[in-house]
């Protein structure tokens, strides 16, 4: 009976032996256990921290934007409003051009009416006209178009044409004579009141240089007739 007791107390010994073991085991795993929660919630706390942040810069980058697009609208509203002022520019641009060649067209209306008032005067009207003028009545006269014919319609009938319709149109022309070593030629001159002494080639309609002493053609970058010497010895000029 005796040695029947001794042997569970022996047991309950070792088991409790071994259940503080287990104990101050598992209490260690529970300590471990509690410092990485500890360890994770620090994390988390640095992370929501994080989050935070990102979220703050994110709403700035939101506000950003909106002031970037409220900008960006602001851009397209005065682009709009530049190409608008653009289009009321070039319609009167144009509006200016209508009117400019209207005034033109009157212009060449009330030219056409001074000379015809002209044609009705008299030579003791005769004036200088201005180099414009001259352009002009020399693009009307049609003496130009006409055919040189040798020993018939010749230079000195050209002259003399464009300085008679010259002085019809109250126009003050000059006749012009130019000497050469062997022969001679014919041209017209105006005294321009804006250009001065203008010498015109009533065959061509051109505006000619002289210079004594010189070819005429060469001068005047013109095709030389049959080789003839047309060095300018002298030029009289005949109002």
């Amino acid at each position: 009976m005796g040695k029947l007791l001794v042997i569970p107390l022996v047991f309950l010994l070792v088991v409790s032996g071994w259940l503080g073991l287990a104990w101050t085991g598992t209490k260690a795993e529970l300590g471990g256990t509690l410092r990485a929660l500890a360890d994770n919630g620090v994390q988390l706390t640095r992370m929501q921290a994080q989050q935070a942040e990102s979220e703050a810069q994110l709403r700035q980058t939101q506000t950003q934007l909106s002031k970037s697009e409220a900008q960006f609208t602001q851009t397209q509203a005065q682009l709009s409003e530049a190409e608008a002022r653009l289009a009321q520019t070039e319609g009167q641009v144009l509006q200016m051009e209508e009117n400019l060649t209207l005034a033109t067209e009157q212009l060449s209306e009330i030219q056409l009416k001074y000379d015809a008032l002209l044609e009705g005067q008299n030579h003791y009207a005769l004036r200088d006209p201005t180099y414009r003028e001259l352009q002009h009545f020399l693009d009307r006269d049609k003496t130009d178009e006409k055919k040189y014919v040798k020993d018939g319609y010749v230079c000195v009938d050209f002259a003399a044409a464009v300085n008679n319709n010259a002085e019809a149109k109250g126009i003050r022309s000059a006749y012009v004579s130019l000497v050469y070593p062997d022969s001679g030629h014919a041209i017209v001159a105006f005294q321009t009141i804006d250009r001065g002494l203008v010498y015109i080639e009533p065959q061509l309609d051109r505006e000619v240089k002289l210079k004594v002493g010189f070819s005429y053609s060469r001068v005047n970058d013109f095709e030389l007739r049959n080789g003839t010497d047309d060095t300018i010895v002298r030029a009289l000029i005949v109002w």
